[in-house]
C-alpha cells in the first residue's frame, strides 16, 4: 500500500508564556491526506495554541511548522472574526479565481433581481461566462448546499457586523468547506451547533478526503468522525491511532503502567534513602553510580501520576429542598414578534432532570431565564418556592461581564466565599494551581474561564440548578466530573439546555421539547431517543412526500395514455409543408400581378374580353390560394401538436 501524502508537519515545537512553565515543549507531529485527527486535553493546556500555530496565524516559540507546498488550509477559529461585507463576501473570502468568479456572480445576481437593466443584465452574462471558464459552478452549489444546512434562515446578501458569536462561527465553517482545502483545522466546531447541524457535519467530514486536526468537547462528534487521537498533556504530545473510545481505553492501561513504574520506585527509594543515610565517606565510582539513579528513584517516585483522577470536591447543596419549586400556570411569553411560550403550564418537582431542546432561535435560553424568574410573563402565573435556591451557568459566560475579565481569579471566587483563604481552597478543588490564584481572568483560556464561571455557580450550593450550554468550551475530563458530580452528588432539581448528546443523555432522563410556534411538549427518555424519534419522523415525512408525488405522477401518466396521442407527419408530408411554403409564395406574387395589370388595364380603357379574362383568372387564383391555404394550416396544426 502506498504511504499516505503528507500535508503538515511540525518539529520540535515548543510554546512557554513565561519561560518556565512550556504549554508543550518539543514535539512532533505529521498529519497526512485522509487522516481525521482529535486533539484533546485539558483546558489551558494549548490546544488552541497548537492550533493556531499549525495553522500559521501564530508562532512557536521554538520549532518548525510546514505544509506541503500549495495545499489549501482552512482554519476555524473557536471564536472567529469576519471580514466586513456580506455573508458570501465572508465564505467566498479567499483569493483564487473560482472565489473570485463566484463572488463576481453573486454581486451580479443579486443586483439583477432588484433592478434588472441592460447594463445589469449584461454584467451577469459577463459573470456567467467566468464561471464558465473556470469550472466554478459545482463550488456555486456546493455552497449553496452547505448554507441551507448551517445558515437556512439567514440571507447570505446580509451584512456580518452585527452577527452574534453562533452565527459568525456557522459562516467561518461554511467559509472553511467551501474552500474545499487539503488540510482543515476545527476549533470547537460544533459549539453553537444543533443537533441536526452536528449530525450533517459529522456526515461530510466522514466523506472528505482532506486532512484534518479538530478540538471538541463533543465525544460523540469525536468517536464518529476521527480515527486518530493527539492528546496534549503536561507539555508532551501522545499519539493514539484510532477512534476516541479505544484511545480511552488506552490512556486507562498507560495510566497504570506508568503508577506502576511510580509504585516501584518509591519502593525502591525507601531502600535507596537508608543507604544515602548511611552511606560511607568513602566513595567510589560505584557508589557515585548508586547516588545517581537515587536522585533519579526520587524524580520518578515524585512524577505525577494518574493525572487526576479524583471527583469533583465540592460540597453539595445545604439549602432543604421543600415540596413546592418552580410552579407555571397558563404562561404567555413573546420576545418582539416571536411566540416563546403559549398556555404553557409545569410544576418542577424534586427529584426533576429535565433537559430542555428544540431548534435554533425556539427560546431554549428565553425559558431558562423564565423559570429562573429573570424574566416576567406576558401572561399566566409564576410561583417559586421559598426554600429554593437557584444556581444559573448562563451560556454568555464572563467575556460578557466586562469588569469580570479585569479581576483576578481568586477575587472572583472570593465574592461567592466571602473570603480568599477559602476561595483558594475551593479553586484547589477545582484543579486551579495556586501559581496562577492571581491571574486576570482576562488571561485564561476560554476552557478556563467557563471552569471558573461553573465553580462560582456551583459554589453557592443551589439545590435549583440550571445550565445553559455547560459543554461549550470544557475539556472532556472536566465534563467527566462534572457529570460525576450531578450523577452521585446533587439530588436537587437539574434543568440543562445542550446539544452534547453524550453529557444529556448521562445527567437528564426527560425532555422539554419547544416547537418554535409557542407550544411545549414532553418527552420521556433521553436526547438519543429523542433525535432517532425525529429523524424516523423526518424520513417517514419524507417517504409520504415521495409517496405523494409518486401518485402524482402515476395519475398523470393514466391521464396522457388515456388521452390519443396526436400523429407525426409522414415522409410525403412533410415534403409537401415544406414546399407549400415556396408555392403560397408563388402565388401570392401571382395574384399581387394580376391585379396590378387588372388596374392598369381598366385605367387603360382596355377591351372588355381583355379584362373579364383577366378577372377570371384572378378568381381562380384566389381559389388556388385558399385551397393551398388550408392545406398548409392543417399540415402545421399536426407538426405542431407532435413536437
Amino acid at each position: 500500500m502506498a504511504a499516505k501524502e503528507v500535508l503538515l508537519w511540525g518539529d520540535s515545537l515548543s510554546k512557554t508564556h513565561d519561560g518556565e512553565v512550556y504549554q508543550f515543549r518539543d514535539i512532533d507531529l505529521t498529519v497526512s491526506r485522509g487522516e481525521r485527527v482529535g486533539l484533546i486535553g485539558t483546558n489551558g493546556c494549548g490546544k488552541s495554541t497548537l492550533m493556531r500555530i499549525l495553522s500559521g496565524t501564530d508562532s512557536p516559540d521554538k520549532g518548525e511548522c510546514r505544509t506541503r507546498k500549495g495545499s489549501v488550509v482552512a482554519y476555524v477559529d473557536q471564536n472567529p472574526m469576519l471580514p466586513e461585507g456580506t455573508v458570501m463576501d465572508a465564505i467566498y473570502q479567499g483569493d483564487s479565481q473560482v472565489s473570485k468568479a463566484l463572488k463576481q456572480f453573486q454581486a451580479a445576481s443579486a443586483r439583477v433581481s432588484m433592478d434588472p437593466t441592460p447594463e445589469a443584465l449584461r454584467a451577469l452574462e459577463a459573470a456567467t461566462e467566468v464561471m464558465d471558464r473556470v469550472d466554478a459552478w459545482d463550488v456555486e452549489a456546493m455552497a449553496k448546499k452547505i448554507l441551507q444546512n448551517l445558515l437556512p434562515d439567514m440571507d447570505p446578501m446580509s451584512s456580518t457586523k452585527s452577527m452574534s458569536g453562533g452565527q459568525r462561527k456557522r459562516v467561518a465553517l461554511a467559509a472553511s468547506l467551501v474552500s474545499k482545502p487539503d488540510l482543515l483545522l476545527l476549533d470547537e466546531p460544533t459549539n453553537h451547533l444543533d443537533v441536526q447541524c452536528i449530525e450533517w457535519l459529522e456526515e461530510v467530514l466522514e466523506d472528505t478526503s482532506s486532512g484534518m486536526i479538530l478540538i471538541t468537547h463533543d465525544r460523540y462528534f469525536l468517536e464518529r468522525t476521527c480515527d486518530k487521537i493527539f492528546e496534549l498533556d503536561d507539555g508532551a504530545l501522545y499519539s493514539h491511532p484510532g477512534t476516541y473510545s479505544s484511545y480511552v481505553d488506552a490512556k486507562h492501561q498507560r495510566l497504570a503502567e506508568e503508577q506502576t513504574i511510580v509504585d516501584n520506585a518509591k519502593r525502591a527509594l525507601r531502600k535507596e534513602t537508608e543507604w544515602m543515610r548511611r552511606m560511607p565517606k568513602a566513595r567510589s565510582t560505584k557508589s557515585q553510580a548508586r547516588i545517581d539513579r537515587f536522585y533519579e528513584l526520587q524524580k520518578v517516585a515524585n512524577s505525577k501520576s494518574n493525572k487526576d483522577t479524583s471527583k469533583l470536591q465540592i460540597e453539595a447543596q445545604k439549602t432543604r429542598l421543600g415540596g413546592k419549586v418552580i410552579r407555571m400556570e397558563n404562561a404567555d411569553f413573546k420576545r418582539g414578534d416571536k411566540t416563546i411560550l403559549k398556555d404553557f403550564s409545569f410544576d418542577f418537582q424534586k427529584g426533576d432532570r429535565i433537559g430542555i431542546v428544540g431548534d435554533n432561535g425556539a427560546g431554549k435560553s428565553t425559558l431558562l431565564n423564565l423559570i429562573a424568574g429573570e424574566l416576567k410573563l406576558d401572561n399566566g402565573h409564576y410561583d417559586k418556592g421559598e426554600t429554593v435556591k437557584i444556581g444559573y451557568y448562563k451560556q454568555q459566560g464572563f467575556d460578557a461581564i466586562e469588569k469580570l475579565l479585569s479581576m483576578k481569579m481568586v477575587d472572583v471566587v472570593a465574592d461567592v466565599t466571602s473570603n480568599q483563604q477559602d476561595a483558594l481552597t475551593l479553586m484547589d478543588k477545582f484543579k486551579f494551581p495556586r501559581r496562577r490564584a492571581f491571574t486576570p481572568v482576562s488571561r485564561l483560556s476560554g476552557g478556563e474561564k467557563r471552569r471558573l464561571q461553573l465553580l462560582t455557580v456551583l459554589a453557592t450550593q443551589p439545590n435549583v440548578l440550571m445550565l445553559d450550554e455547560p459543554t461549550n468550551d470544557l475539556d472532556i475530563d472536566s465534563l467527566t466530573k462534572l457529570e460525576e458530580f450531578l450523577l452521585e452528588d446533587f439530588s436537587g432539581v437539574l434543568v440543562v439546555v445542550s446539544h452534547d448528546r453524550a453529557f444529556m443523555d448521562r445527567v437528564v432522563n426527560r425532555l422539554l421539547v419547544l416547537t418554535g410556534d409557542g407550544n411545549v411538549k414532553e418527552f420521556m427518555g433521553t436526547f438519543s431517543e429523542y433525535v432517532e424519534m425525529q429523524r424516523m419522523v423526518k424520513k417517514d415525512k419524507q417517504g409520504a412526500v415521495r409517496q405523494e408525488k409518486q401518485e402524482k405522477r402515476q395519475i398523470a401518466e393514466a391521464k396522457n395514455n388515456a388521452e390519443p396521442k396526436p400523429r407525426k407527419l409522414t415522409y410525403m408530408e412533410k415534403k409537401e409543408y415544406q414546399g407549400l411554403e415556396d408555392v403560397l409564395d408563388e402565388l401570392t406574387n401571382k395574384k399581387s400581378e394580376l391585379e396590378a395589370q387588372i388596374d392598369l388595364a381598366m385605367s387603360a380603357g382596355k377591351d372588355y374580353q381583355d379584362y373579364a379574362a383577366m378577372t377570371q383568372q384572378l378568381a381562380d387564383l384566389d381559389a388556388e390560394l385558399e385551397l393551398k391555404t388550408d392545406r398548409w394550416l392543417q399540415l402545421a396544426e399536426i407538426a405542431e401538436a407532435s413536437s
